[in-house]
């Protein structure tokens, strides 16, 4: 209960002040206060300058970097923190010395609704449990002021965190010159065989160790390719809408050519040189032909990407979570598949079961068999302007086979001795007239790769736009390149396709791979809009050996590679061949992820700039005077102040209502030496008596000359 009484006698008491209201610039005090606002300013402004730029920190903040990102997270954290705090500091003292000099002007005064203002900065919360009192400052400028200051300080740590603290994000697609290592010309056999793994040993099989070893993973690779876009078909045809089949003349429309390397790097080929099945068929009579060429991104790439010259941060590095995207100006390895049906009697030149005389031992194929020299072989058949037989085209070899296969099976072609830039495979349909398909690999610089990288794998992805990607050879240098078609290849097919069984229809094995493919065989010159084509099918079958063929291979046009040739040196050392790229990675940078959090500059920029205006407000008054609105000076002076009718009720509730607004003024009692509150609309100003009673003072302190320099 509070009792109206004083607990003890009257005792007559006088205050005098010993210490000086204006303590300059040279107490620790002040110097700390310098020194906050130093320091606040610089990196509050350092601060909005990283979130404005957002600035990508690459390796420097990586596992092995200057700093991890855990580290840099904290480190982030703790400066925003400081200077926070040191911000309040500051702006804390700010309103002090300006509220205590204004105590002391005639016209201005304080009220005690300015005196909470601090509150406001050091317990935002104050906003809303004493929101009233803001209506009691009437909305001066240091009011709004102070209110500013109250909320971004309030909301400083999430800003900096949205907008400075690095983070995982995509930066701007940006132009490089990147280089791999080449090993081997494009196609090269012999390198393909020491790539690959086998715990057979040379000793062991000393004639055809590396050619089964080779023949096993084409096989492999082959069969995983096919069944995954056999498996890619039937989902999108699942996924397709039933009213909107397939396009029935366009590859474009069809599924994409899907592969797999190394396990997790998934490769995703284009249909380029796309032509109308059904105009291409009409052109040729009533004979159905397809023609189906697929574009392959260079498999170099991956092994370019983690090159330690190259310096590109792997997503290991960014504990597991960082990525990036290469599109680089290389060629693409590329097959074009040229299939038509044929007649027995279109046959007939190039099989040798149906030439005069022929006597066939399909277990002695193609030994002891009488066939013309390779070089001199010069049969005509219908089909020469088809495949690009012949004097006109450059081209006089073409195959040879045993026998025409019987349903559902098929023929590899096997010419032994014969230079020849294609593979061809005859197959019969269930019914109808057998196909016969050419092979032909070439390398294409209308193309870029694309390699996106992440740490649970990757993909390639060849990038032709209607043929021409604006990162391909032509479209960088404005020069127009031709593909170039590869003969040292077809010593690479050539084991793959006998190893798949496409040559078993010479003793009707029935192979399921053959009678697959058979079933492909189109029966009407147009593309099953709910199947492949046996053009499409074998482009993704022989897919495997062109990749393998592609390993370690230039990543540029040029005729300094000898396909035919292996270079031993080169194999084991290499030599580096640089190319255009762009690359867009996501590792750590400064700067928001969401549109929303732009917002937050608002409270950067707030901070920087009001602490700005402290650092110069300080640094022009240089000395400081007693901050009266600091709760132990402001219940010292009050406590020795006399009592006001101002504030009549407001001992037990607190002020309410206009006392809130009540202005105050620091006065002084120049006998005393005494400060000490006083309301009213007169100022501070002493008369001329109270100065000529200060000036006899003089001797005693400089707390009355501080008082006289202020009021005056």
């Amino acid at each position: 209960m509070l009792s109206s009484e004083p607990s003890g006698g009257t005792v007559d008491f006088e205050c005098r002040t010993h210490k000086n209201l204006n303590h300059g610039c040279r107490g620790w005090m002040n110097i700390s206060i310098f020194i906050l606002v130093i320091y606040s300013t610089i990196f509050s402004g350092i601060w909005l300058v990283l979130a404005i730029l957002k600035p990508r920190y690459g390796q420097k903040i990586s596992v092995n970097g200057t700093l991890t990102p855990a580290e840099a997270s904290l480190l982030c954290a703790v400066i925003a923190k400081s200077i926070e705090v040191s911000f309040l500091t500051i702006f804390v003292a700010f309103i002090g010395q300006v509220l205590s000099r204004r105590a002391f002007i005639k016209t201005k005064g304080i009220s005690i609704a300015e005196m909470s203002m601090p509150a406001w900065v050091m317990q935002p919360g104050t906003l809303f449990t004493q929101g009233r009192t803001i209506w009691f400052t009437e909305w001066s400028i240091l009011g709004i002021f102070s209110l500013i200051a109250a909320l971004a300080a309030m909301f400083y740590t999430t800003a900096s965190d949205g907008l400075v603290a690095p983070k995982l994000r995509f930066g701007n697609e940006q132009p490089t010159l990147l280089s791999g290592q080449v090993r081997s010309s494009f196609g090269n056999k012999t390198h393909v065989k020491e790539l690959c793994q086998t715990p057979i040993t040379v000793q062991m099989d000393p004639e055809e160790m590396a050619n089964t070893c080779m023949a096993i993973d084409a096989t492999a690779t082959a069969y995983k390719d096919y069944k995954l876009y056999l498996a890619n078909w039937v989902n999108q045809l699942k996924r397709h809408n039933t009213s909107k089949p397939l396009d029935e003349d366009s590859l474009t429309e069809r599924p994409r050519p899907i592969a797999m390397m190394y396990d997790n790097i998934t490769i995703h080929s284009s249909w380029i040189n796309v032509k109308n099945i059904t105009q291409l068929s009409q052109k040729y009579g009533s004979r159905i032909v397809l023609d189906s060429t697929m574009a392959m991104p260079h498999p170099g790439i991956f092994a370019a990407a983690r090159d330690p010259v190259n310096n590109i941060m792997q997503p290991q590095e960014v504990s597991g979570l960082g990525e990036y995207r290469i599109r680089a100006s290389v060629i693409s390895p590329s097959v074009n598949i040229i299939c038509a049906n044929m007649t027995l009697d279109d046959l007939t030149p190039i099989v040798y079961d149906r030439w005069p005389n022929a006597r066939l031992n399909t277990s002695k194929w193609p030994e002891n068999h009488s066939l013309p020299d390779p070089s001199a072989w010069r049969n005509k058949t219908s089909v020469d302007d088809i495949f690009g037989w012949g004097e006109r085209y450059g081209r006089t070899r073409r195959p040879i086979f045993a026998k025409v296969p019987t349903r559902y099976n098929t023929l590899f072609n096997f010419t032994p001795g014969a230079v020849m830039d294609s593979a061809y495979i005859l197959g019969t349909p269930p019914q109808g007239n057998p196909m016969l398909c050419s092979i032909r690999a070439f390398l294409t610089p209308n193309c870029s790769t694309e390699y996106r990288a992440s740490i649970i794998g990757g993909s390639l992805t060849s990038r032709c736009k209607n043929g021409n990607d604006e990162l391909s050879y032509p479209e960088l240098t404005g020069k127009n390149s031709n593909v170039r078609f590869e003969t040292g290849w077809i010593n690479l097919v050539s084991g793959w396709g006998i190893a798949i069984g496409f040559g078993g229809g010479i003793k009707d094995v029935n192979g399921s791979n053959s009678r697959l493919l058979t079933q492909l065989i189109p029966t009407e010159p147009r593309l099953n809009p709910a199947l492949p084509s046996i053009a499409e099918a074998l482009a993704i079958e022989v897919g495997g050996s062109l990749l393998l063929g592609s390993i370690d291979a230039p990543f540029l046009l040029s005729t300094k590679y000898n396909a035919t040739l292996h270079d031993t040196t080169l194999s084991q050392i290499g030599l580096r061949e640089s190319f255009n790229a762009s690359i867009r990675t996501r590792d750590y940078a400064s700067g928001g992820t969401q549109n929303w959090q732009n917002i937050f500059y608002a409270v950067l920029a707030a901070i920087f700039m009001i602490n700005s205006y402290c650092l110069f407000w300080f640094f022009s008054h240089r000395s400081f005077v007693t901050d009266f609105i600091e709760p132990k000076n402001l219940f010292s002076i009050t406590m020795n102040s006399p009592p006001s009718i101002r504030l009549d009720g407001a001992c037990g509730g607190g002020p309410t209502g206009e006392q809130m607004s009540t202005r105050w003024f620091i006065k002084v009692n120049p006998r005393q030496e005494h400060l000490y509150f006083e309301e009213g609309p007169e100022g501070c100003q002493p008369s001329e008596s109270q100065k000529d009673g200060l000036r006899m003072h003089l001797s005693r302190g400089e707390a009355l000359n501080a008082y006289q320099r202020l009021a005056s």
